[in-house]
């Protein structure tokens, strides 16, 4: 969050609270807990519509903005149905004054960052919900430290000492491409324990695929004309492909650029298509690296073609990648994934004991992590 001691300036202000009580409070508990044990740390409590306003604002924040890049579609598209309901209420409840819920979403938005000449309501109620409340950001903090440092260089240095500005870090922005029969959302929640080892490197970003094959479950193309579906199927069709194409296309264009891509299963053959394509110069997408989990060589319409490309031109595919391959898979089999190896320059490979998912880090964080610090330093020079 943007400073949790923006929610409890505000509970201070208007409650008769245990000082005692407050202190404890620790920031990386839940957000509806910590709210609603600051609530409660006062012998009065709050009304019923109170806790449901809330509680319905929490959940707001926890599923349609926490989990996505704020340059994101989803993002976006949370941020508009936010912009319009405020334009018809002051405040989040309809209140005429500030209550716990505008407090912390608008910190969390400050903080996440928002288009502020495009989403005026959201900026008006955010200033005047935070007046008198509002603590130095996170960026101010660094901002003043850096300024404080920088005149005591200047004091101890020459006077005709040049200083030049720190760069400032960035996480490095992924597009994650789910597997057959998955969506964006399905894909996330089973990378959970995956973001979580890796969060404080990269930004993730999940699309779902064009064609719906059950109940939120989609593919990017199919191997049958009765939209069937099988990585060893061989067929000079690739139904649907051309659609999902597109769909990659015009993301990148209204949310990238993207860093990398994180791709499963048909996921990850595609990302493996695409970045061969690049390589050869028939698509630009700017893709800079790649982790590929139960990758293989499409046996659909051109896409094997893409890759004996690459090895007529005498070309191998340059962007660094990273390749994770189950020993027990029994869907993409070990030899499929590393059949692939062969197209890459230098490829990375991690292999686990477990089958056809995205594995928990566990033993191979140390190494998914260096990865990444690599790609960051890698980015960084583009």
């Amino acid at each position: 969050m943007y400073k949790f001691e923006n929610v409890m300036k505000f509970c201070r202000s208007s409650f008769a609270l245990d000082e005692q009580i407050l202190s404890t409070l620790k920031p990386e508990n839940s957000l509806a807990g910590l709210l609603f044990r600051i609530f409660y740390s006062n012998q009065q409590k709050p009304e019923v519509l109170e806790e449901v306003h809330l509680l319905r604002w929490v959940n707001f924040l926890e599923s349609e903005l926490k989990h996505y890049n704020n340059q994101s579609r989803q993002y976006q598209h949370a941020l508009a149905f936010l912009d319009t309901h405020l334009q018809s209420n002051k405040h989040l409840s309809g209140a005429s004054s500030a209550k716990c819920e505008d407090i912390f979403l608008s910190t969390y938005l400050l903080e996440k960052g928002f288009n502020t000449s495009k989403y005026k309501t959201i900026t008006k109620w955010t200033e005047e919900t935070l007046k008198g409340y509002l603590v130095p950001t996170p960026r101010q903090e660094s901002n003043s430290k850096d300024k404080v440092k920088s005149s005591e260089k200047k004091k101890k240095g020459s006077s005709n000492e040049i200083q030049k500005p720190r760069e400032e870090s960035r996480k490095l922005k992924i597009l994650c491409l789910h597997g057959y029969r998955q969506s964006g959302q399905a894909f996330r929640t089973k990378t959970g324990s995956f973001r979580k080892a890796t969060g404080k490197y990269a930004d993730f970003s999940f699309i779902t695929a064009p064609h719906q094959v059950g109940e939120d479950e989609n593919g990017w193309w199919f191997s049958t004309p009765e939209r069937g579906y099988n990585a060893h199927h061989v067929s000079t069709e690739d139904w649907g492909f051309s659609d999902s194409l597109e769909l990659i296309k015009k993301t990148v264009a209204e949310e990238g650029p993207f860093d990398g891509l994180l791709a499963f299963s048909q996921g990850a053959s595609l990302g493996a298509l695409l970045l061969a394509k690049q390589e050869l110069g028939l698509i630009n997408l700017q893709l800079k690296f790649g982790i590929l989990v139960s990758a293989f060589i499409s046996r659909c319409g051109d896409h094997q073609e893409q890759f004996e490309k690459l090895v007529n031109s005498d070309k191998k595919i340059e962007v660094p990648t990273l390749h994770i391959y189950g020993q027990t898979d029994k869907v993409i089999e070990t030899e499929m994934s590393t059949e692939l190896l062969k197209y890459f320059n230098n490829p990375t490979t991690l292999e686990h004991e477990g089958g056809h998912f995205v594995p928990t880090p566990g033993g191979m964080k140390q190494d998914l992590n260096k990865f990444l610090e690599e790609m960051k330093a890698h980015c960084s020079q583009k």
